[in-house]
Order: C-alpha cells, then sequence, then structure tokens
C-alpha cells in the first residue's frame, strides 16, 4: 500500500508509461493486441529493442507522449 500521493502518482506514470509502449510494440507486432501485451510483460526490454529497430528514439517519444495524452483525456 502506498499512502503518498507522490509516490501513487509516479506510479500511475510509471503504468502509464508502460501500457504506451506496450501498444507502441503491440502495432508493430504481427500479433494481435492482447497477445503482443502479454509478451511486453514477459519480455520488456527484447520488446523495446524490436521497437528501436524500427523506430527512431524522437519517433518513439513522440508516440509515447501521445498516448500519455490520450489517456488523460
Amino acid at each position: 500500500h502506498f499512502t503518498n500521493k507522490t509516490s501513487i502518482n509516479n506510479i500511475v506514470i510509471l503504468n502509464n508509461l508502460a501500457l504506451a509502449l506496450a501498444k507502441i510494440y503491440g502495432s508493430i507486432s504481427t500479433n494481435e493486441m492482447r497477445v503482443a501485451k502479454k509478451e511486453f510483460k514477459a519480455f520488456p526490454a527484447e520488446c523495446i529493442s524490436k521497437v528501436q529497430l524500427i523506430m527512431k528514439d524522437t519517433e518513439i517519444i513522440k508516440q509515447v507522449k501521445s498516448n500519455l495524452r490520450k489517456k488523460k483525456r
């Protein structure tokens, strides 16, 4: 349990970041999104490496920011 509001907000941000990265991986994966998310959860480093092979870091950052903005609405 977390009682510090800053800690809670940090955990929420990290969870949203992970979800945004999983969505990016899912969009480049040949698998269905639900399967891609499971792969990302099991092998995050490998999935991020695959994303980096296809996309530039600036594109990844832009996509993550876009996904995070959509989440707030």
